[in-house]
């Protein structure tokens, strides 16, 4: 109640998102019955963080909890371990070394961000480039994002 207050929200502010099913499906979190009905079709499941923070802006300890315990519940949930974790936002001023540090140390094998593009074997493991694709990306394009063509085109034009 206090942090609603705080935040100037009316008491029925949820009620936009539980009542209303588009906005539930889109913002709403997976249950593990919705989670282990992934796993049952072949789809990978990583972690994402508790909140999705912007983890530089937060003290130590609080990134360390949503790096280290988004793996641990998601984990329980399904019964398994969680080997990937996707940092919230994935871009330049989302992750810094000590995020990529936190997700080795908490038992990740390999962690995933949005920026500079392109597959090689220089990749650090702790911040994998990953490719968005879309509806109506074509194959040309899928290609420049992945060969880093994309990537180093913006940079060139100043984007």
């Amino acid at each position: 109640g206090k942090i609603r207050e705080a935040c100037g929200l009316p008491e029925n502010w949820s009620s936009r998102y539980l009542n209303d099913e588009p906005n539930r499906q889109r913002f709403l979190r997976l249950t593990a019955d919705g989670l282990k009905t992934l796993l049952a079709a072949d789809m990978t499941i990583g972690a994402h963080s508790l909140s999705h923070p912007m983890l530089p802006k937060m003290v130590d300890a609080f990134a360390w909890a949503e790096i280290e315990q988004s793996a641990k519940l998601i984990g329980e949930a399904i019964g398994t371990s969680i080997w990937s974790f996707a940092y919230p936002f994935g871009d330049q001023t989302s992750v810094t070394d000590r995020e990529t540090k936190m997700a080795e140390k908490a038992g990740y094998e390999c962690a995933f961000v949005n920026f500079d593009g392109g597959f090689g074997n220089h990749i650090e493991r702790f911040s994998i480039p990953r490719v968005h694709v879309t509806a109506d990306m074509r194959l040309g394009e899928f290609a420049a994002h992945v060969c880093g063509f994309h990537n180093a085109l913006r940079r060139w034009i100043g984007r």
